[in-house]
């Protein structure tokens, strides 16, 4: 019996140490989010619930300003479209940028935001981009805020007589559409 009540000890420290280490990953959790706001000289204020302030200046790519910003359902993160002006047009909204558990992260340049929303509580981020002159698509993205993958992707033909790809939009794209900040 000497063994096996040896194998049960050591069993037992096992599931303690994986819940220690497991309940201090859980008790820090992710960082929520109280507010957020854009300053004059185009810097974004990031406030999270526990006091913790976040400056974002404006990026070195010719950012001007920021506009839309926001703070997801769920508080786990805040996101806003960058300015830029572009061939003497100006300011269009020309990237996103989002903050989740206080890593910056902002989406590769694929034409100007036109739309954006937090989806699925703030687990997900939507986007529209086209082009700023005569575009002939409307083209969608959707991404996730923890991994920071895209999952998903649509296109709606502006010129197509029959309407096919508007009619056929995902959810997702319904729901930016209706609920989107512009």
């Amino acid at each position: 019996m000497g063994g096996t009540g040896g194998t049960v000890a050591r069993l037992l420290l096992i599931a303690v140490l994986v819940t220690v280490a497991t309940s201090r990953t859980t008790a820090r959790g992710v960082e929520k989010y109280a507010s957020v706001s854009v300053s004059e000289d185009g810097s974004v204020t990031v406030i999270t619930e526990k006091g913790r302030r976040m400056i974002i200046p404006p990026a070195a790519d010719g950012q001007i300003g920021a506009i839309d910003e926001a703070v997801a359902p769920n508080r786990e993160a805040v996101g806003w479209r960058t300015t830029e002006i572009l061939d003497g047009f100006g300011p269009v909204p020309a990237s996103m940028v989002v903050i989740h558990d206080g890593k910056v992260r902002r989406l590769p340049q694929s034409g100007f935001i036109w739309r954006w929303s937090f989806q699925d509580d703030g687990r997900r981020v939507a986007f529209m981009t086209g082009e700023l002159r005569m575009p002939s698509t409307s083209d969608y993205q959707l991404w996730d805020v923890v991994s920071w993958k895209q999952i998903a992707s649509y296109t709606v033909y502006l010129n197509d007589p029959d309407e096919r790809s508007f009619k056929a939009r995902p959810k997702w794209v319904v729901d930016l559409d209706e609920t989107s900040r512009r």
